[in-house]
């Protein structure tokens, strides 16, 4: 099921939730308007559902969860892990460094189900990926969900993208690698990532298609432009693999 959590003055963000059981509850209580509130790079606020699910200590980027001891809904958003053992729900859509720019640790939000009735969300359904409208500050965009599998087991398996449409295209941007400064680092960094895009293992066409770029928050990011839907969902599964690729570059810098 698609829901969307809406944070007070700042927009949507599209969650998609696949445990079947706890769907069930969630339904009989949607829409739902609570407070959340912010510990490390996790936002949680309490429902009225009661759910005993497959519990785990370990989450990844991305993931929503259901924490028994507060009846809480949990959306990841970083490397944090939770206090106590959670049920993985779900998965939020789309890039991550949103939350990240939140100033509030506390925030009215409201949680309902997502209802689409876009051809370009059903075109990338179609192609297998979780995909939904946002609407964030005012700016729109289509924010999808591309599955990889992970080089090492704390790197996330999901990578979030916005797909900004134009009467002259597709603009495709990727979740945020790091924060950009003007610096010499920063810039060696962009040389490394580049290097990385040059030996990608697809096809020239594709390669050069994707760039090493800078998004309107000054996060390091991958973008791509695209003619039509089909290079779209090309574009992005290469993208994808390349983010994980890199991903894994700075765990062994690290």
């Amino acid at each position: 099921m698609y829901v969307k959590l809406y944070f007070k003055n700042y927009g949507e963000l599209p969650i998609y939730v696949s445990d079947g059981e706890y769907v069930k509850l969630l339904k009989g209580c949607l829409p739902l308007k609570s407070t959340a509130e912010l510990w490390k790079e996790e936002y949680y606020f309490e429902t009225p559902i009661e759910y005993n699910g497959k519990e785990t200590l370990k989450v990844k980027p991305g993931d929503v969860a259901y924490w028994a001891p507060g009846k809480a809904f949990c959306v990841f958003y970083g490397f944090s892990q939770p206090y106590s053992p959670v049920a993985i729900v779900g998965e939020v859509l789309g890039p991550l460094y949103y939350l990240r720019e939140l100033p509030e640790e506390k925030i009215e939000v409201e949680l309902d189900e997502l209802y689409e009735d876009d051809s370009i969300v059903s075109f990338l359904r179609n192609k297998g990926f979780k995909s939904a409208k946002r609407n964030w500050m005012g700016d729109e965009s289509i924010v999808v969900n591309v599955n990889v599998k992970p080089l090492t087991d704390i790197l996330p398996e999901r990578v979030g993208f916005d797909v900004y449409v134009e009467d002259y295209g597709y603009i495709i941007e990727s979740d945020s690698l790091l924060s950009y400064e003007n610096s010499l680092l920063s810039l060696k960094t962009r040389k490394v990532f580049k290097n990385a895009v040059e030996k990608l293992s697809i096809s020239g066409e594709v390669r050069e298609k994707i760039r090493v770029d800078i998004n309107e928050d000054y996060y390091i990011c991958l973008s791509a432009f695209a003619n039509n839907l089909e290079e779209v969902h090309r574009l992005l599964e290469a993208m994808a693999r390349l983010y994980i690729q890199i991903l894994d570059f700075l765990e062994v810098l690290s």
